[in-house]
């Protein structure tokens, strides 16, 4: 029993620093598999309707762009790219506000062992975010946890944000 309960409190722990957003309403999907921004494997916080709007107008989306509220909200644009037989799912964002860094997580388990096509397609999503559940100082924003080219020297996959 006490080994169970230690179990737990480490758990807690461990996990404390680093949560999903899970707070109602405080992440919506605007739109999935929208290449919002030129280029896969990119990342992007919008601040403003301006360049919200035209960032979707250039994209391949139809129709206005979603309601966001720019006071209380900020885009964030996830631009995964992978194989079209085998896309990844997105789960939710991550919010590591001890270490200034938000990221999103990504399923594909179940394609694990399947042939996949050999192209590349946008499965990136567009996303509303509560400003209040992003770290309150400059954080990191990226694609995954850990960048896809950590030796590479540009990483379009991370970007530095200090929202005003």
């Amino acid at each position: 029993m006490r080994v169970g309960v230690l179990m737990a409190v480490l758990l807690l722990a461990a996990c404390a620093g680093a949560s999903p957003s899970s707070a109602p309403g405080a992440v919506r999907i605007l739109a999935s598999d929208l290449l919002l921004i030129e280029g896969p494997f990119t990342v992007a916080v919008i601040d403003n309707a301006t360049d919200f709007e035209a960032g979707w107008a250039r994209s391949s989306a139809s129709g206005p762009p979603p309601v966001v509220s720019f006071a209380t909200e900020v885009v964030v644009y996830l631009g995964m790219a992978g194989s079209s037989s085998c896309p990844e799912t997105f789960q939710h964002l991550v919010v590591d506000a001890e270490a200034a860094h938000v990221y999103g997580e990504w399923d594909s388990s179940q394609f694990v062992g399947k042939p996949c096509s050999d192209d590349l397609r946008s499965q990136g999503v567009v996303l509303a975010v509560r400003r209040t559940v992003l770290p309150p100082t400059e954080f990191t924003l990226t694609l995954r946890a850990e960048l896809i080219c950590p030796d590479c020297p540009d990483h379009p996959d991370q970007v530095l944000v200090d929202l005003p």
